[in-house]
């Protein structure tokens, strides 16, 4: 049994932001992804690539606000993402 990890998780950095796009275009082609998600295939594939920019710069590493955490593969791969938002405790929201 090998001692490596299977996954490295950690913050996205801003400019990953192809990366960003091409896995939120991936899961919001899931089936149940209106479930899970406040978006559709259809709006996310539109957006330009500035949105993509600007997303990807405010959730990345060193954003206090959020941040969007992967799943990556021995590799690269991104194979999973969150996004955590972080609030003062007791911040009505």
């Amino acid at each position: 049994m090998s001692s490596e990890p299977d996954y490295v998780f950690r913050s996205i950095r801003a400019d990953e932001w192809p990366a960003v796009k091409e896995i939120r275009l991936a899961s919001l082609r899931d089936p149940v992804a209106d479930i899970a998600f406040m978006d559709t295939y259809e709006n996310a594939s539109a957006q330009p690539d500035r949105f993509w920019q600007e997303r990807a710069a405010g959730a990345a590493e060193g954003v206090l606000e959020r941040q969007q955490i992967v799943a990556e593969e021995v590799g690269g791969r991104w194979v999973g993402s969150l996004v955590v938002l972080v609030e003062e405790a007791g911040a009505v929201g």
